[in-house]
C-alpha cells in the first residue's frame, strides 16, 4: 500500500480515482500546494482509454490507425478535423498568454523595486539568474602542502566555491567526512531550516542524485553529491539523466580505486571509471594531485550543459609542481617532457601519475614522456594538432597506468602499446600488499616498460 507507506512518512495523500477527472485532479493539486507537508497524488488511469484495445498492452507504443482513431473520438465526442483547434480552446491559450503578460509586468516592476531597496542584494541576484560567477583567479592558487589526497584537496576546493558562488547545495550518501563533501561552517539542513548548504542524504545514493538534478533543473542553485565511486552503480539512471538533460550536476566520488583497501572488493572500483566513460555527455575527470582537483572543480563549476565525476583518490599524493593547469583543462598533457619523439610515453590518471613519475626515474637510460591524462572526454574534443602534440602518432611505444580496468585504453596507447591496470575484483587487505599482489609495484612496471622499449 503505497499510500499508507507516504502516510507513515509524513507526507499528505490524495487519490484520483479517475485519471479523466479533470476537476479531480485539480483540487488535488490545490490541496498539495496548501499543504505544509510534501504531497503524493496517486492518480488511478486506464491505459489507452476510449479505445477498443483499452486496458491491455496492445494499446502501449504501437500506432493505432486511422480506424482506431476515428472510433476513438466518437467515444470522446471530438467532432473536430484534424489539427483543427475549437474557438474555445484557442481563446483560452490566448487568456493565458494575457495572463502572462499581466504578471511578467508585475515581475518586473518587483525587480525595479527590489534593485532601488537592495542594490547591493540585487547585483547578486543578478547572478542567481544569468549563473554569470566569476570564480577569480584566487580560486586556482596553487597547494602549497608537500602531500595531499585529491579527496581532501576536492574538500578545499568545495569550500573556496562556495565563496563565490554562494548557490551551491549538496551533500553526501552518510560519507560527508570520508567524501568531503560538506562546506565549513554552514550548518545542515533541517524540517525547520533551509536556508544552509549542507544536506545530509542517509544511505540512498539515487536518491541524492535525482534530488541533485531537481536542484539543478530549479534553476538559481548548483546541485553536488558525493559517495564512493563503486556506489555511483546504485545511482547510474541519475547520473545518465543528468547528462541527458544536460544538467550540470557535480559527482563528487571518493575512493577511485583498489587502493582503497581493506574494505574490499565491495568497496574497490574495477569497471567503473569505464563505465562512466562510455556514457554520452558526461565528463570524468580523474586528477593527479591537489591542483588538478582544483582544475577539474573549475571545469564543474564553468560548465552549463554537462554533469561533471570527479573521481578522487582516499591516500595522499604528492603536489606536483609540473603540473600546468592550463594544459589540464585540454584533459591530458605532458608532464614530463624528454624529447619530441622519445622512446617511450607513459600516460596516466589520478594517483598512478605519481607512480608513473617513479618508474621514469628508473628508465633514467631511456627518453621516457610523461603524460597526464585526467580527462578522457576533454582530450577527444581537442583538435588533431594538439593530441598529436601529447601523443605524437611516430611514438607507438606507449604504456598506461590506471588501477582499474585496462578495457578502452588502446584508444590511447595503440596496437603497439600495452596497459596496466585491474581486471579482477579487488581484494580485502592493505593497499601497499594490494600493489605488489596485482603487480603494480614500480619494479614490476619498470620491468614491462624496459621489454616494450626494446622489442622490435
Amino acid at each position: 500500500d503505497i499510500g499508507a507507506k507516504f502516510q507513515a512518512m509524513g507526507w499528505q495523500v490524495s487519490i484520483v480515482e479517475d485519471g479523466n477527472d479533470i476537476r479531480a485532479i485539480n483540487q488535488a493539486l490545490e490541496m498539495a500546494k496548501q499543504s505544509p507537508q510534501p504531497s503524493l497524488i496517486i492518480v488511478h488511469t486506464v491505459i489507452g482509454y476510449g479505445s477498443r484495445l483499452q486496458g491491455t498492452n496492445k494499446i502501449h507504443s504501437n500506432p493505432v490507425g486511422p480506424d482506431e482513431v476515428s472510433y476513438i473520438k466518437a467515444q470522446y465526442g471530438w467532432k473536430y478535423g484534424e489539427f483543427e483547434v475549437p474557438d474555445e480552446v484557442a481563446e483560452d491559450f490566448r487568456s493565458i498568454e494575457r495572463e502572462g503578460q499581466i504578471a511578467r509586468e508585475s515581475w518586473i516592476q518587483r525587480l525595479i523595486d527590489y534593485r532601488e531597496s537592495y542594490p547591493e542584494d540585487y547585483v547578486l541576484f543578478e547572478k542567481v539568474l544569468s549563473g554569470d560567477w566569476d570564480l577569480g583567479s584566487d580560486f586556482e592558487a596553487p597547494f602549497t602542502e608537500t602531500k595531499l589526497a585529491t579527496r581532501t584537496a576536492s574538500g578545499l576546493a568545495l569550500n573556496r566555491a562556495y565563496q563565490k558562488m554562494p548557490i551551491l547545495l549538496g551533500g553526501s550518501a552518510d560519507l560527508a567526512s570520508s567524501n568531503k563533501t560538506t562546506i565549513s561552517d554552514a550548518g545542515f539542513m533541517t524540517a525547520d531550516s533551509h536556508g544552509v548548504p549542507n544536506i545530509h542524504f542517509g544511505v540512498r545514493e539515487f536518491a541524492m542524485a535525482a534530488i541533485g538534478n531537481g536542484v539543478c533543473l530549479h534553476g538559481g542553485l548548483r546541485g553536488y553529491c558525493g559517495t564512493f565511486l563503486v556506489f555511483s552503480d546504485y545511482m547510474r539512471s541519475a547520473i545518465r539523466h543528468s547528462a541527458l538533460m544536460g544538467m550540470p550536476m557535480i559527482y563528487i566520488m571518493t575512493h577511485d580505486s583498489i587502493l582503497v583497501g581493506q574494505d574490499g572488493p565491495t568497496h574497490q572500483p574495477v569497471e567503473h571509471l569505464l563505465s562512466l566513460r562510455a556514457m554520452p555527455n558526461l565528463v570524468v575527470y580523474r586528477p593527479a594531485d591537489a591542483n588538478e582537483t582544483l582544475v577539474g572543480w573549475r571545469l564543474a563549476l564553468e560548465s552549463q550543459d554537462k554533469p561533471y565525476v570527479l573521481a578522487l583518490g582516499r591516500h595522499d599524493v604528492p603536489v606536483l609542481s609540473q603540473v600546468n593547469m592550463q594544459d589540464a583543462t585540454k584533459g591530458a598533457y605532458i608532464l614530463e617532457k624528454d624529447a619530441d619523439e622519445p622512446d617511450l610515453i607513459l600516460i596516466a590518471t589520478g594517483s598512478e601519475v605519481e607512480t608513473a613519475l617513479e618508474v621514469k626515474k628508473q628508465l633514467r637510460n631511456y627518453r621516457v614522456n610523461i603524460v597526464s591524462m585526467p580527462s578522457w572526454e576533454l582530450f577527444d574534443e581537442q583538435d588533431q594538432a594538439y593530441r598529436n602534440q601529447v601523443l605524437p602518432p611516430s611514438v607507438t611505444k606507449r604504456l598506461s597506468l590506471e588501477w582499474g580496468t585496462t578495457i578502452g585504453w588502446e584508444r590511447y596507447v595503440g596496437p603497439h602499446g600495452r596497459s596496466i591496470g585491474v581486471n579482477e575484483f579487488g581484494k580485502s587487505a592493505p593497499a601497499k600488499d594490494l600493489v605488489a599482489d596485482y603487480g603494480l609495484t614500480v619494479d614490476e612496471i619498470v620491468a614491462i616498460a624496459r621489454d616494450l622499449i626494446e622489442t622490435e
